[in-house]
């Protein structure tokens, strides 16, 4: 459930949904062993598939059906869970790996899937924790955007995006009996990349449209909707785009800040609100508030821009404070 109503993307509610296969069928054991966990990762893999109407090849779909496959056979020749596990993380690695032969957009970019490669991260953390007995620390984040770069990253034709606007929400139901099925299928026609995920109180919608309007009215039959996001993908790639240009083309060394004892990071909804810790001394400002939650990762970077011996976060809001305290324990 937290999976679900946290997650961002498309790539973010398979996930939660990779979550939910597993929960089904670890959540009556007290421990599995390499068979039970092979059915589970399986499980994941078809609970994800399920809920996309038109399964996209080449993304985190393709990793984990390829990974929990290779689980499932592995775990018929072995007990060694830490085999199944190899299996597993080998077979996620290749899959990813050859997603750009099965997507021509990842091949256009010069890039593998970002769902997908999360997945591996995943599984690779599990790997390392239950058969190595190591905790992957957190890399620096500087070197770790490195390593992501592609080397060949060209702009993708914006034109061949057929629907403009990510839609995604929550659906806080009205009651039980509303029909998610009939809305799912009224809003089919409207875009692509569909996922409407039913979990007792709440829907989750992501769906690229062009009416994004036309999707919410008929949301709100269901019931009260939160965490609403649209974002215009033609623009969003533009910009993109435009930072990494100005970035290649200023080759001067980054200014450290000046030293200095005491930094302050403010979340603020609002212009106004932003000048006015701007004028009282905040050193970063993040746009945030009611139903605009920043994220832990966001909250990090700010800290990380401050040159300080002790920085203070300003939350502004008591649903941010969870997300300030990671971001407190995380940063060096």
């Amino acid at each position: 459930s937290a999976s679900l109503r946290g997650a961002r993307g498309n790539s973010g509610v398979i996930l939660s949904q990779l979550c939910r296969g597993l929960y089904k069928s670890l959540s009556s054991l007290s421990k599995a062993d390499a068979s039970q966990m092979a059915a589970a990762v399986k499980s994941g893999a078809d609970t994800a598939y399920k809920a996309v109407m038109r399964p996209t090849e080449g993304t985190i779909l393709t990793v984990a059906r390829e990974a929990a496959s290779a689980s499932v056979k592995a775990a018929q020749n072995t007990e060694d869970i830490c085999e199944v596990f190899k299996a597993m993380l080998d077979a996620a690695k290749t899959a990813l790996d050859n997603a750009p032969n099965q997507l021509p957009v990842l091949k256009q970019a010069g890039v593998v899937d970002a769902g997908g490669a999360g997945l591996v991260k995943i599984l690779e953390g599990a790997y390392s924790f239950l058969c190595e007995d190591k905790f992957i620390e957190l890399a620096d984040k500087s070197e770790a955007a490195k390593a992501a770069a592609p080397a060949n990253k060209t702009e993708i034709d914006t034109a061949n995006i057929k629907f403009s606007y990510c839609t995604e929400f929550i659906i806080d139901k009205k009651s039980a009996d509303v029909n998610v099925a009939k809305f799912s299928e009224t809003i089919d026609s409207s875009g692509d990349c569909k996922l409407v995920i039913d979990d007792e109180d709440i829907v989750k919608v992501h769906i690229h449209t062009n009416h994004p309007g036309f999707v919410i009215e008929e949301a709100l039959k269901l019931g009260v909707l939160s965490k609403i996001k649209i974002d215009n993908m033609k623009i969003q790639h533009s910009t993109i785009i435009e930072t990494e240009n100005a970035d290649q083309k200023n080759d001067k060394p980054e200014v450290k800040s000046e030293h200095k004892k005491y930094g302050f990071v403010s979340v603020t909804a609002g212009s106004g609100l932003s000048d006015i810790f701007k004028d009282y001394g905040a050193d970063e400002i993040i746009e945030g508030g009611q139903t605009m939650n920043p994220s832990t990762d966001d909250i990090l970077c700010a800290i990380e821009k401050i040159n300080a011996d002790y920085i203070y976060v300003l939350p502004n809001n008591k649903n941010i404070i969870l997300a300030a305290e990671q971001a407190s324990e995380l940063s060096q």
